[in-house]
């Protein structure tokens, strides 16, 4: 087969905001020619291109949001998720975990924070090593739905998070060590930092779901460690201040559905195939 379910996916997605970045028809033909020369020849730098060119593009898809995000709303919907979080909890629960604020905690929790870009990096890569391409590309599918899906509704349901909308209520920083400082420069100033407006729901949160049921179906080893870790980051990104609860369980929610639509797709073709 030529063209997979990743590659309609990406086509479209890059499609829909090609009406709004131009440079994206260019994108567009890059990923063509790639797929066509896959066909046509040996060389593994295509193949690998062709494999891994849209987990390649996560980054650029990401700091392309900085233009984008505001682009339909001018502001940000922060206001109904901490109207729901306070009728829900009774108090804004970033604000409430400021009573167990230490710097030995904060610092703890910006390491399995950071440990998203490990979980997603593992799991793409223990099953693209071994050559395990057709369990790679089902994972590569599902992750970059989840991606697709938080990219789109950050531009259409705009949430800075709580560290910006919640500033005025904090009376204790977190501060940390060494690592903390430059997590926080990273997220300030960095090349792929922190936009306002990236905070609904949760990517971090919906890749390393899917990550970690990708793993837990193929390389159940693998799941078991990274299991704890992916229930620390949930909790990093809430203590964190970089998302709300809300945020988390849509990102939840996000990596679940993109999980069930894309088996949903797979056994219709399954079946389709088989008539």
């Amino acid at each position: 087969m030529l063209f997979r379910a990743i590659d309609y996916l990406t086509l479209i997605y890059l499609g829909i905001l090609s009406l709004l970045i131009a440079i994206h028809a260019l994108y567009i033909l890059i990923v063509v020619i790639i797929i066509y020369l896959r066909q046509k020849t040996k060389s593994r730098i295509i193949h690998f291109l062709r494999d891994t060119y849209p987990l390649l593009s996560i980054g650029f898809f990401y700091k392309e949001l900085e233009g984008l995000i505001h682009i339909v709303f001018p502001g940000c919907f922060d206001f109904l998720i901490n109207r729901l979080e306070l009728k829900v909890f009774g108090v804004y629960p970033t604000v409430w975990l400021q009573g167990i604020v230490s710097p030995g905690l904060t610092e703890f929790f910006v390491y399995f924070y950071s440990s998203y870009y490990f979980i997603v990096i593992i799991s793409a890569l223990a099953l693209y090593i071994p050559n395990r391409k057709e369990e790679f590309h089902e994972f590569s599918v599902n992750l970059m739905l989840a991606y697709y899906i938080c990219f789109i509704v950050f531009v259409l349901f705009p949430v800075e998070g709580p560290r910006f909308a919640l500033e005025s209520f904090y009376t204790i920083p977190l501060k940390g060590y060494a690592f903390s400082k430059m997590h926080a420069q990273h997220m300030d100033t960095g090349f792929i930092s922190a936009y306002r407006g990236a905070a609904m729901p949760s990517s971090h949160i919906a890749a390393t779901f899917v990550s970690l049921i990708m793993m837990r179906r193929y390389k159940r080893r693998l799941y078991y460690l990274i299991f704890p870790i992916f229930t620390l980051m949930v909790l990093s990104t809430v203590y964190g201040r970089y998302h709300y609860v809300s945020d988390a369980v849509a990102g939840v929610i996000v990596g679940w559905l993109s999980i069930f639509l894309i088996s949903r797709y797979q056994n219709r073709k399954k079946n389709k195939d088989l008539i």
